[in-house]
C-alpha cells in the first residue's frame, strides 16, 4: 500500500492494486484510507481465477518478511508475471535465477521498495523468463501438469487478451464456460 502511494506521486504513472486472498482486510483497508490510495485498491478476497488475474496483470508484488515457500511467486513465473519480492519468500532466488523481476534483500526498505516497483513498471522490454532452474529442481515434487505447462511454456504477449474464466494449458487457452 505504501508502495502505491509512493506510485501515485508520479504523475506519468497511473497504478492500482488488486489484492487476492482470504485475509483480514479491515486493517489494509484502513492503511489505504490513511494513504489517500483507497479509491486505487481493490480487495477480491479468495478466488478460484487466480490465473486469469494474473495474465491481466502487469506485475506480481509480494513483499513478505516471513513466508516459508512462496508458491505465488512459482505460480507468477509461470504465467510470465514479472515479480517483485523479499529475500524471506523461500522461493524467491528463482525469480532471480529465471531473470523474471527483482528481489529485495534484507533488511527491507521501503524506499528501495518504491523504487525497483517504479523501475519495474516503467520498464518496456522485459527479458524471457529462463525456466530451466525451476523445471530442474524446484518442480519435480509438483504436480505433472505444472511440469507440463512449463515444459511447454512460451511467454505471452504484451497486452494479450485472454478468456474471462480460462486457465492456461499448455496449448493455450482452455474456456471453462
Amino acid at each position: 500500500l505504501k508502495a502505491l502511494a509512493s506510485l501515485s506521486k508520479t504523475k506519468s504513472l497511473d497504478a492500482c492494486l488488486i489484492v487476492i486472498g482470504q485475509d483480514k482486510q479491515k486493517a489494509f483497508r484502513r492503511l489505504a484510507s490513511e494513504l489517500g490510495v483507497a479509491a486505487k485498491v481493490f480487495f477480491l478476497g479468495g478466488r478460484k481465477d487466480v490465473a486469469a488475474w494474473m495474465r491481466a496483470a502487469d506485475i506480481l508484488i509480494h513483499p513478505a518478511y516471513a513466508e516459508n515457500t512462496g508458491n505465488v511467486l512459482l505460480e507468477a513465473i509461470i504465467a510470465g508475471l514479472p515479480v517483485l519480492t523479499t529475500t524471506a519468500c523461500g522461493y524467491a532466488e528463482y525469480v532471480t535465477r529465471a531473470k523474471a523481476g527483482s528481489v529485495l534483500p534484507e533488511p527491507f526498505s521501503q524506499q528501495q521498495l518504491n523504487k525497483r516497483l517504479l523501475q519495474l513498471l516503467t520498464q518496456h522490454a522485459l527479458q524471457p523468463f529462463d525456466l530451466t532452474d525451476l523445471k530442474a529442481s524446484v518442480l519435480k515434487s509438483m504436480p505433472e501438469q505444472v511440469i507440463t505447462l512449463l515444459e511447454n511454456y512460451q511467454r505471452p504477449a504484451l497486452n494479450e487478451q485472454e478468456p474471462a474464466d480460462a486457465l492456461i494449458a499448455s496449448d493455450g487457452w482452455i474456456d471453462q464456460a
